[in-house]
């Protein structure tokens, strides 16, 4: 921005529209005044066009008119202020400095509740938060046509359709790594990306489990497409591909990999979520799905974002306390740690139990709720309970399978966390969900305890149109709120 003090009544009006001061001449005389005025948004008409320097401040001023092509070196600056994409010369007249310092696009900021009401240039937004909300367990994001999820892998199959690593099989076969969910008796399309020629075959199953012997399949069928109708009892499904001539063959040979329901393959998108933002201007409307690994929840008071320039999904961890244990067995009883965090205790108690499944946390300041106790806890069965480890006298805050408030005074406070088992006891796949969460998340459903808050995401850019732009989001349960950066037109 120019460091000039205006010296006549035109540097004060290009002072006034560089931003520099908010005093302009209180009264306006000559018709190039007038225009300086409909610059600032202050003139009580508009003056006619009569000359190329006209022309170029109407423009500059917000009229939908068009401009020649610059000729002069001050023309230069006048048509790059008007928002003409042109690079200008190194000023050197004092009236070249304040054009060289003004500019026809100003940033604005846009936040509330979807539908989004702004004015914009054609573009793109330069960032964009889209926050979450629940309503009956689903939040912002509806579920993609896409079943398919996890990975391929090198690799093929034995005539039970269990697992086979030797060559030449393994380098000339792809397989699908897990098992995907299906339902009996339907119908589904498979189909993949790739530059070979290939053939494709489906393996059913019954059970997830790699030792489990398949209960039908799909002979191979040439070409990137299979259509198929599972077995009964079919639940599960795995892919295999291979090349027609059988030659060697990698996972990096194959992509889009998509899984629908129907006997028609659905263009590709990613397993997971998506977010449909719409853009329109009345005239033009353009829509861009955003594609996210789960959906954007609000937890309790608190919302989650995604955010377009840290290419983020920023997550509330509701579960506050961690299992850090490892599956073992203690004085008869087998207890297993799942992979979503609970405890499963399996087999009579030979002695007490004390599995200490957190050895030290700490907790914020506030109020919490410890639960995960099935029920029917007690001293004469089982219990989970935390402790305060750097206290004296300790704390004991013991769930039964009611939960129990926990009133935390001190950040600084260390807890470990246990599960007690009497003697005699005997479990039978007693399953235990530890959870601590904040008093004012009503919702007492079991959560895994979230590692990573801030998930990288690949966010596409959100476009912007001429004019006022409308912008609207499609999903079933809508954004709590929306953030909006981009370019405007000075007003």
């Amino acid at each position: 921005m120019s460091n000039l003090i205006p010296v006549s009544r035109k540097e004060q009006y290009l002072s006034k529209i560089d931003g520099m001061t908010n005093k302009s001449p209180d009264k306006t005389y000559t018709k190039e005044e007038y225009f300086f005025s409909e610059i600032l948004g202050e003139a009580l008409h508009k003056p006619v066009l009569e000359t190329r320097y006209e022309m170029y401040l109407a423009k500059i001023a917000g009229r939908e008119i068009g401009i020649p092509y610059p000729e002069t070196r001050l023309e230069y600056f006048l048509a790059r202020a008007a928002g003409m994409d042109i690079e200008t010369p190194t000023p050197i007249t004092r009236e070249e400095i304040f054009w060289s310092n003004y500019s026809a696009i100003v940033d604005f900021e846009v936040e509330g509740v979807p539908p989004l009401t702004f004015n914009a240039v054609a573009g793109s937004l330069k960032n964009y938060r889209i926050y979450g909300q629940t309503v009956d367990g689903e939040s912002v994001g509806d579920r993609t046509g896409n079943l398919f999820y996890g990975e391929i892998e090198h690799g093929g199959f034995n005539n039970d359709g269990i697992n086979l690593n030797e060559e030449p099989y393994y380098s000339r076969r792809i397989r699908s790594k897990q098992y995907i969910s299906v339902i009996p008796n339907t119908v589904y399309s498979f189909s993949v990306s790739t530059a070979l020629n290939i053939d494709l075959s489906i393996s059913f199953y019954d059970k997830s489990d790699y030792t489990t012997k398949r209960i039908g399949y799909v002979n191979w069928s040439h070409g990137n497409t299979l259509t198929f109708t599972t077995a009964t009892n079919c639940t599960y499904i795995r892919a295999l591909l291979k090349t027609e001539s059988d030659s060697d063959i990698t996972p990096s040979d194959i992509s889009n990999i998509m899984l629908n329901t129907g006997s028609t393959p659905l263009p590709y998108e990613p397993y997971g979520y998506k977010v449909p933002v719409t853009v329109s201007n009345g005239s033009d409307t353009l829509t861009t799905p955003i594609y996210l690994p789960e959906q954007i929840r609000k937890v309790g008071d608190e919302a989650e974002y995604i955010d377009y320039s840290e290419q983020k999904q920023h997550r509330v961890r509701k579960n506050l306390l961690p299992n850090t244990a490892t599956s073992q067995t203690i004085n008869g009883v087998e207890i297993t740690i799942n992979a979503n965090g609970s405890v499963t205790c399996n087999g009579q108690a030979t002695g007490v139990i004390l599995f200490k499944f957190n050895s030290s946390f700490t907790l914020p300041v506030g109020e919490f709720v410890l639960t995960g106790c099935p029920t029917g806890g007690g001293n004469s069965s089982y219990r989970m309970y935390i402790q305060t480890d750097n206290l004296s006298p300790q704390k004991y805050y013991r769930d039964l399978g009611n939960g129990v408030t926990i009133d935390n005074t001190n950040a600084g406070t260390v807890y470990s966390a246990r599960i007690s088992i009497t003697a005699g006891y005997s479990c039978n796949n007693l399953t235990f969900y530890p959870m601590i969460r904040l008093v004012s998340i009503e919702d007492d459903t079991y959560e895994p305890y979230i590692e990573n808050t801030e998930v990288d995401v690949a966010l596409p850019a959100l476009p912007t149109l001429p004019g006022t732009n409308v912008l609207s989001v499609g999903t079933v349960v809508q954004p709590s709120k929306v953030y909006v950066k981009g370019e405007k037109r000075r007003e």
